[in-house]
């Protein structure tokens, strides 16, 4: 659902999207260079009456370069008059696009049922503070053992807990058809 009482469809003069996909590597370029080629070439294309539609991108190196990166590209492609729409977790991007362009930023929201994280594919104004990736692993079935691990690591990244209070996994072996556990 769009957040608008009376919303409106505007027809495109073209419609270009840019979604990371393993087909993007060619010799002599990495998968974050032939992004980062891709949205340049899609800058100098794009204009008024076009939409530009970015899911995920750029990825491919650390955090704070991917911030910077992606606040510059974003903003050159608001420059270009085109309408733009990002998708992503990196939330101090956004912050900066926000801050430097005026735009509305929109988050994805997601509702709690049953102990359960569930997104709900709803639209409201701002930047999401968390984006349960850690719950939706119980989605994908992951054991809770590899989910609680991940909690903790979470917590040393964001709260500068101790790495060494952190539960080691039992290291395991394959062996044929039979699985075994050393300890």
């Amino acid at each position: 659902p769009i957040p608008d009482d009376a919303p409106e469809l505007a027809v495109f003069r073209n419609i270009y999207t840019v979604f990371p996909r393993p087909e993007q590597l060619q010799p002599g370029y990495g998968y974050f260079g032939m992004l980062i080629k891709e949205l340049t070439e899609l800058i100098k294309k794009s204009g008024p009456g076009d939409l530009v539609i970015l899911d995920e991108v750029p990825i491919g190196t650390d955090y704070e370069e991917l911030v910077a990166i992606a606040t510059v590209l974003t903003e050159d492609l608001i420059n270009t008059g085109a309408t733009v729409i990002v998708t992503g977790h990196l939330k101090k991007a956004f912050e900066l696009i926000a801050e430097r362009t005026g735009q509305q930023p929109y988050m994805h929201t997601a509702k709690q049922e049953n102990g359960r994280i569930i997104p709900d594919f709803h639209l409201e104004p701002g930047i999401a503070k968390h984006s349960y990736a850690i719950e939706l692993m119980g989605e994908a079935r992951f054991p809770n053992e590899i989910m609680e691990l991940a909690r903790a690591y979470y917590r040393v990244i964001t709260e500068g807990k101790e790495a060494a209070k952190i539960p080691v996994l039992p290291v395991q072996e394959k062996t044929g058809e039979k699985e075994t556990t050393q300890q």
